[in-house]
């Protein structure tokens, strides 16, 4: 795994191996070529203080407790120490480096705690890493992120949905479904992740933002605006993402959806589409309207005029009763 800035600082390895400027290699060190990354460094080209950090916290317990704060007090020491916790969390995920019950946490879970802990200064060489990393390293990085639980990492992270590759797009739907409610960035992540769901030229990109507008629209308050981005996701040619538009709107508890999932459910059956399609939009019209009945479009119908809209009217338009 690859250290993600542009810097030649190191990678030290818990085991007191050479330290490696740009990636987790443990190859004998090369001659110094200015900033390239990619590259084990001299020990004498490290500042002490780098170190000395390090030292401290492979000591762990009250050394590092006492040094952390002054390890982290200078910007670039800080970002050095980001990048070996995240290499340190890639060459130590497997059962093997876990802490057991009762025993001191594993090297892994030890990285990731102080990576978590910096929040939002760890974030960006995180979520380089979702974007550029393989699938495992995409998927530790990502699961980092979720543990903080930070909600001013999202808009951090909106820029992986207008990347050109598929796969860096898609990761960043995922970990959008993950996380919190962005408080006033939400409507720029709402109206991101949209813009992928209706226009994104990959059915899996496009179905991933929709299955992230349900997952985030279940901490809205305001439910119309995600309401009206699943409607529109209702019209997609592919299964997977219409599907996810039904569940996401069965989610969302906003019965106002009700209509145009009549509208879809209708259509579908016209198409003789896979059962699977039909199945879902049935389960988000039971959901809403809590009438768990398979009824044909004409019978939701009947219900929506006599009884839906009534209630709909009674909660009135797009919040969370």
């Amino acid at each position: 795994m690859r250290t993600l800035t542009n810097t030649s600082f190191f990678v030290l390895s818990l085991l007191a191996l050479p330290l490696v400027a740009g990636c987790g290699s443990n190859e004998p060190a090369e001659e110094p070529r200015g900033n390239d990354t990619g590259r084990v460094a001299k020990l004498d080209e490290v500042p002490e203080s780098y170190r000395k950090a390090w030292a401290d916290w492979l000591q762990s317990g009250e050394v590092w407790a006492a040094a952390r704060d002054e390890a982290l007090s200078d910007p670039d020491r800080r970002q050095a120490l980001i990048d070996n916790w995240i290499i340190v969390m890639g060459r130590f995920y497997s059962g093997r480096a876990m802490a057991q019950r009762g025993q001191m946490p594993g090297p892994f879970k030890r990285a990731q705690h102080e990576l978590v802990a910096l929040g939002v200064e760890s974030a960006p060489s995180l979520i380089e890493l979702v974007r550029a990393g393989d699938e495992v390293a995409a998927t530790l990085a990502a699961d980092t992120i979720d543990l903080m639980k930070e909600p001013r990492v999202c808009v951090m992270v909106l820029p992986l949905l207008e990347d050109p590759r598929e796969a860096s797009r898609r990761r960043g739907a995922n970990l959008l479904a993950r996380m919190p409610h962005a408080k006033s960035d939400e409507p720029a992540v709402r109206e991101a992740l949209g813009r992928l769901a209706t226009d994104d030229p990959e059915w899996t990109v496009r179905a991933q933002s929709t299955r992230a507008l349900g997952q985030r629209g279940l901490n809205a308050n305001v439910l119309e605006p995600t309401r009206i981005l699943l409607v529109r996701c209702l019209n997609d040619p592919d299964p997977a993402v219409y599907e996810a538009a039904c569940r996401g709107l069965g989610q969302l508890g906003d019965i106002w959806a009700i209509p145009p999932l009549i509208a879809h459910l209708e259509a579908l059956l016209r198409r003789d589409v896979r059962p699977a399609g039909p199945r879902a939009a049935q389960d988000a019209l039971q959901q809403l309207s809590g009438v768990y009945q398979s009824w044909s479009p004409l019978e939701w119908e009947r219900w929506w005029r006599a009884e839906g809209f009534k209630r709909a009217s009674r909660a009135g338009s797009g919040a969370r009763q």
